[in-house]
């Protein structure tokens, strides 16, 4: 009777299956790579309330990927207080800042030019790295939305790299090296990555030579934080998934055997 089963309804089954991990994100357990827990570890070193470097350099195409990293850092600087100033040397940067991240400082109740500017697309690649560590303001005069900074409270005693107790920037490109170069070794600020899965294999040996205080691993990564966090988001959902899928895949392949086996049986015992 098993056999007989129609396969779009055992498809239906899995696809059920599978999407409740994106309905009710729950952590599952896991192994905190040593990377991700450095970059936990140094981002609580820093006060509570103080104003810190968040740079977006992810596009739209990498968002299925990065997407909980952006949701997951929201939260935890809300819950840290932090007052952030966000930058991007990636043009789909601001757009990305104004749909995915932006809503969350607004419902924490986060004030524009009090607890957060957005600095827009600064372009220039390394020489724009270099410029805003030694001089913000020889680079951006207006914040993304045309207000003055010096205008803005948040901006009040912010010149340069060394205002920063730290950086963090969720990467697609180059974003972690770029600062490692102009802004950690010339100024000793911390550098945390939440880099894409190719990325990270690209910067490891940085992190392995202490240039780099902490790295995520991707997706993988991005999910590893969500559980140090308590907050399961995306990627908790993404990995639940992946592991249901798996678990349903081995569940196959038993059932289809123990009923191969169980029909060779009957027709030897037949014989």
């Amino acid at each position: 009777m098993v056999k007989e089963i129609d396969r779009r309804i055992i498809i239906g089954i899995s696809m059920i299956i599978i999407a409740i991990p994106y309905i009710f994100p729950f952590p599952l357990p896991m192994k905190i790579q040593q990377s991700t827990r450095d970059a936990w570890d140094n981002m609580e070193i820093v006060p509570d309330g103080s104003t810190i470097l968040f740079a977006i350099d992810v596009g739209l195409s990498s968002l299925a990927e990065m997407k909980g990293g952006l949701v997951v850092l929201g939260k935890y600087f809300i819950e840290r207080q932090f007052k952030i100033v966000i930058v991007s040397f990636y043009s789909d940067g601001p757009v990305i800042f104004s749909s995915y991240f932006e809503p969350i400082l607004n419902k924490a109740g986060y004030k524009l030019g009090e607890d957060w500017v957005n600095l827009g697309y600064i372009s220039g690649v390394g020489v724009a790295y270099q410029s805003i560590a030694t001089d913000i303001r020889s680079v951006v005069q207006t914040d993304y939305y045309g207000n003055q900074i010096d205008s803005l409270p948040i901006m009040k005693n912010i010149n340069d790299a060394s205002d920063f107790p730290i950086v963090v920037t969720i990467d697609a490109y180059n974003s972690v090296r770029d600062f490692i170069k102009y802004w950690g070794t010339p100024f000793g600020v911390p550098i945390v990555g939440f880099p894409t899965g190719t990325c990270y294999m690209v910067y490891y040996s940085d992190y392995a030579l202490g240039l780099c205080e902490g790295l995520t691993n991707g997706v993988k990564g991005i999910a590893e934080f969500e559980f140090i966090t308590n907050y399961p988001g995306t990627a908790t959902a993404g990995i639940g998934a992946i592991t249901v899928a798996n678990l349903l895949l081995i569940f196959f392949v038993l059932l289809g055997n123990i009923i191969y086996f169980r029909d060779r049986s009957k027709k030897v015992n037949k014989i």
